[in-house]
């Protein structure tokens, strides 16, 4: 009898109680082999299912602690507290793996954004003085960095109230393409981009944009995004970049905010232009009115010695005047041969006064008034005649005079008066 209660009841008791110490340790220890069919089976059992349990338990924490946040919830007991609370766990651990892998990406992709701002803005500062360099190396790095197989820029030409797209550097699979042209504005979709200011994402180009070509033949992109080189309001140009497969998002927010820095450039490209058209045009002025200050110069110089010579001559004609004023006879005549005025020798010589003879023609003191009209037609052809003239005095006396005629005439060779200069046997 002793010996069925120890082997019965004592046994499986000390099993137990060995067991539950080693849980309490922390430890797991085997499963109880007991076949008894009692409360202490039962006992037994309830302990054996505990350590399976604590085993899972184990188990689906380490896969925790390795990271696994996938592990199935399949081995953990429904309804236990502890199993409950790992799977909480777990699910916290995996929202915040998630939370922390969408950082990290995000941390990535700005600082991806910031290097290459950086990079793009390095382009345009070392390449500012050579327009054509600066797109062509702008072009190829931007197709290189943003992961795609075509590039373009296309500038805006505005001269002339003449306002156009200009495609100023291509690229394509390692290689620049030559795409000489020009696109208006609201012209397909680069010219429509420039005319509404707003970037365009295509993801099925339309028939007729031009094939990608490698050393693999030659196929058409899918993807098309077309960027406007937009200052504030104003438009300097687009990007056009191509690809086979789809363009992230931040890869088109980086392109559109390098596509102000690029507008910026191009602004300052502008500017520095129409500046050195300015100054070069300031200069050719410069220039031009150094050569018409010498020549106004020169002819200062010349007028001054025409006016000195002038004054010279009138001098000369003012003492040659007086000279045949005071030494000679003199009559002046206008166009009709009327006298206009007389000197004082001429008066005294035919014994008239100075106004009894002025307004009368000259015919009514010559003799032979039929050879005044033949020197007359002579003077209107503006040949000047020297001849000897009978004048009739104021009692009719006849005296003879040679005399010089002098015609003057105007521009338009009108005869407009007549000198008459003589000289008597008694002067």
């Amino acid at each position: 009898y002793y010996l069925g209660i120890k082997y019965t009841i004592v046994n499986p008791i000390k099993k137990i109680r060995e067991s539950i110490l080693e849980l309490a340790k922390g430890n797991v220890s085997e499963k109880l082999n007991l076949t008894n069919k009692d409360e202490i089976g039962e006992i037994a059992g309830a302990l054996n299912q505990l350590i399976d349990n604590y085993k899972s338990v184990v188990n689906y924490a380490d896969e925790l602690g390795r990271g696994n946040y996938d592990v199935g919830d399949e081995n953990i007991t429904e309804g236990s507290l502890l199993g409950n609370a790992l799977i909480r766990m777990k699910e916290n651990l995996k929202e915040a793996k998630k939370l922390q892998e969408e950082k990290q990406k995000e941390e990535k992709i700005r600082h991806w954004i910031a290097e290459g701002l950086a990079k793009f803005g390095n382009i345009l500062r070392k390449y500012n003085d050579d327009e054509k360099k600066t797109f062509d190396e702008l072009i190829k790095e931007l197709v290189k960095y943003t992961d795609v197989e075509q590039g373009a820029i296309l500038v805006l030409e505005d001269d002339d109230e003449d306002k156009y797209l200009k495609i100023t550097s291509t690229y394509a699979y390692g290689r620049y393409k030559f795409r000489d042209g020009r696109i208006e504005l609201g012209e397909g979709i680069s010219g429509e981009v420039a005319l509404e200011g707003k970037s365009i994402y295509i993801d099925d180009l339309p028939e007729g944009y031009p094939a990608i070509t490698s050393g693999l033949g030659g196929a058409k992109p899918k993807y098309l995004f077309v960027v406007p080189l937009k200052l504030e309001e104003d438009i300097f140009g687009v990007i056009e970049l191509a690809s086979f497969h789809q363009m992230e998002d931040y890869k088109r927010e980086f392109v559109e905010r390098l596509g102000e820095s690029i507008a910026s450039v191009l602004k300052n490209m502008k500017i520095n232009r129409r500046t050195k058209e300015l100054l070069a045009m300031f200069q050719e002025q410069s220039e031009e009115m150094r050569a018409q200050e010498e020549e106004l110069k020169q002819n200062l110089e010349e007028l001054q010695a025409t006016q000195e010579d002038m004054l010279h001559k009138e001098r000369e004609f003012k003492i040659l005047s007086e000279a045949i004023e005071k030494n000679f006879l003199k009559i002046e005549l206008d166009n009709d041969s009327k006298i206009v005025n007389v000197n004082n020798i001429f008066s005294e010589v035919l014994n008239f006064k100075a106004n009894e003879l002025a307004g009368n023609s000259i015919i009514n003191i010559l003799e032979e008034e039929s050879k005044w009209f033949g020197i007359l037609s002579e003077l209107k052809n503006g040949i000047a005649i020297k001849e000897k003239l009978s004048f009739k005095s104021k009692d009719n006396n006849l005296i003879s005079i040679d005399v010089i005629i002098l015609p003057y005439l105007y521009e338009n060779a009108d005869l407009q008066r007549i000198m008459i200069i003589g000289i008597t046997n008694n002067n």
